[in-house]
């Protein structure tokens, strides 16, 4: 089944009734992808809030779950509330429906609500680390950044939840648990590999160590986030009016290779990298980016002649390869 089109809504209606009514019990699924890829968002809205109203979304908590995420993509708050209703009715106690609700009640502007309802999870999180995960993204929705690094904080760690972590305490500006986070991050890394060294600087970094952050990334030995590394450490040493021994990258240079690193592997068209790389108004015309490029290469690449880190991608543009593979 299509999207739904406004010129048949019977047509429409009778498709969705024929999916959800599958013995095959998947149809449900089908139903969803439907509704949420129409042009007409009101129809939609329209036929979920009828479904919800003849009873036939699935009785799977999944499913519910989902049509309540539809009607929240929707922009519809009253046919959102109803959905919760009748997910709370059917699976009381269950913490994904609890997360739905608490959501339902933050757009809803119940924001001290939604705060006690997330507060009710505590155990579960610890438990699952999927639910910490969606629990803490609850709470940076409610603009509370530090309430969502504590509840990544519970369970196993690794560098996942480590950068998290830390990327939510500095978006709060919180210096004093970020610290003692990087102290944490220490403890645990004995011999730390490039990822967690790559962590290190980028923490060290917010905490304004930048000795310490360019210790850290100038120790990051190979793989991928040695480039990562190299150029955070070129943004520290710019922080620090050291640009001198940045092999002399201009502005707009650093700013080209920046784009690259943080797309490695992905290439780019001279339009997107002229767009990622943008500080100011480009005055030049398209081929400036050439000129960035072939600089670049000049200071990187151990022969320029055959560039194995900056790539050129034949019709498309440039693409970075950190371990200087060969692009198929």
């Amino acid at each position: 089944m299509g999207a739904p089109r406004r010129d048949d809504e019977r047509g429409a209606r009778r498709g969705l009734e024929v999916l959800l009514r599958s013995r095959e019990g998947g149809g449900w699924r089908h139903a969803l992808a439907a509704l949420g890829s129409g042009r007409h968002p009101g129809l939609s809205a329209k036929l979920l809030g009828e479904m919800v109203d003849g009873n036939l979304v699935p009785n799977q908590l999944q499913a519910w779950l989902a049509f309540g995420g539809l009607a929240q993509r929707l922009e519809q708050p009253a046919l959102t509330a109803r959905i919760v209703e009748a997910v709370i009715a059917r699976f009381p106690g269950e913490p994904r429906v609890a997360l739905l609700h608490a959501s339902q009640l933050r757009e809803a502007g119940k924001v001290d609500d939604a705060r006690r309802i997330l507060a009710g999870l505590d155990d579960a999180t610890r438990i699952s680390e999927d639910l910490r995960l969606s629990v803490a993204a609850e709470y940076d929705a409610l603009g509370d950044p530090v309430a969502a690094a504590a509840v990544l904080a519970r369970g196993p760690q690794d560098d996942q939840s480590y950068s998290l972590r830390a990327s939510l305490l500095a978006k709060a500006e919180d210096k004093a648990a970020l610290g003692k986070l990087y102290e944490a991050l220490q403890r645990d890394s004995a011999k730390p590999d490039p990822q967690r060294r790559l962590l290190l600087g980028q923490t060290a970094e917010f905490l304004e160590r930048y000795p310490d952050a360019l210790q850290w990334y100038r120790s990051v030995p190979g793989g991928d986030q040695r480039w990562q590394a190299r150029l955070r450490a070129a943004g520290v040493l710019h922080k620090l009016k050291r640009g001198d021994e940045v092999h002399m990258l201009t502005t707009g240079e650093f700013a080209v290779l920046k784009a690259l690193v943080m797309n490695a592997r992905q290439p780019l068209t001279r339009d997107k990298l002229m767009n990622l790389a943008r500080g100011r108004e480009w005055d030049a015309l398209e081929r400036s980016i050439d000129v960035q490029i072939s600089r670049l290469r000049r200071m990187i690449e151990p022969d320029p002649s055959k560039p194995r880190y900056i790539q050129t991608v034949w019709g498309v543009g440039y693409v970075f390869v950190p371990d200087g593979t060969a692009t198929k």
